[in-house]
């Protein structure tokens, strides 16, 4: 049930929206987890972590939804809409949500990776501005051409995360959660290159070409996909998406934790003096 006749182009299947309610259950748990752990220290790194991993939550709780709408249409055998107010249009709601999340999401986990990186505070506000205005993006093609929505803050979610990779290992190696902030921006990028190389069988079909006496006509035919029909590729990226974020997890963890005992020992020293 992946890219039906009549829902071509969104996913229908069962297993794409588990995963997805999979992610909200996954980024909730991380950003209370920060939260609660090092709310004394709440400051760029862990304010920026807790703000992504919501984000992250809302986008894909409120996708999650409207894909099940979506499936639960295909199963009644009613056609999805996509217009506003004309027809099943209401998942069109809970998508433009979630359209609205994930880029400032992503903003926020670009904000994220500078910070740990110590870079400087204008690219930080850079990456706020910039995902705002996708967010702004989406939001009008959601409301003008819902079609064509998700494919900026696709892109923009790739860069962030291969630039977050990049940045990674600015202060070295030895430096606190390094490596566990590596595999999370790592499993991102996999996962974006994974949906973004995912061959047309897998998308619903390959457009083949029929040159007839009247002229050249396409039409789109079954093919042979390299992931399994119950579990695609879209469900793939749902489950390293939500492995990457219990690895920044742990990243962010042994940096804060790191900090808190440097904070710690200078205070000792003050007292002592």
């Amino acid at each position: 049930m992946l890219y039906e006749p009549g829902f071509e182009g969104w996913d229908v299947s069962m297993a794409t929206v588990w995963t997805d309610y999979a992610i909200v259950v996954v980024g909730l748990l991380c950003a209370g987890r920060i939260y609660t752990r090092h709310w004394l220290y709440l400051e760029a790194v862990s304010a920026s972590f807790v703000r992504f991993a919501f984000c992250e939550s809302m986008a894909y709780g409120f996708g999650g939804v409207s894909h099940h709408m979506l499936s639960s249409y295909f199963q009644d055998g009613v056609a999805m809409s996509k217009r506003w107010g004309e027809g099943s249009w209401e998942w069109m709601i809970f998508w433009l949500v979630a359209m609205v999340f994930g880029p400032l999401g992503t903003a926020f986990g670009f904000d994220l990776a500078l910070s740990c990186a110590g870079l400087g505070v204008g690219l930080i506000r850079l990456a706020n501005v910039f995902g705002r205005l996708v967010a702004a993006w989406e939001l009008a093609m959601c409301i003008m051409s819902v079609d064509n929505s998700g494919t900026i803050a696709f892109f923009w979610s790739l860069f962030s995360a291969v630039v977050s990779l990049g940045v990674t290992f600015r202060n070295g190696a030895q430096a606190g959660g390094v490596w566990f902030l590596a595999a999370g921006w790592l499993s991102r990028v996999v996962a974006y290159l994974l949906v973004l190389t995912a061959p047309p069988a897998c998308k619903g079909g390959e457009s083949i070409e029929i040159v007839t006496e009247a002229g050249a006509t396409y039409r789109t035919v079954p093919g042979d996909c390299v992931y399994s029909k119950h579990f695609n590729h879209n469900a793939i990226f749902h489950v390293l998406v939500a492995l990457s974020l219990v690895f920044i997890l742990f990243g962010v963890d042994a940096k804060l934790s790191t900090k808190e005992r440097e904070a710690a020992c200078v205070s000792m020293v003050r007292i002592l003096r």
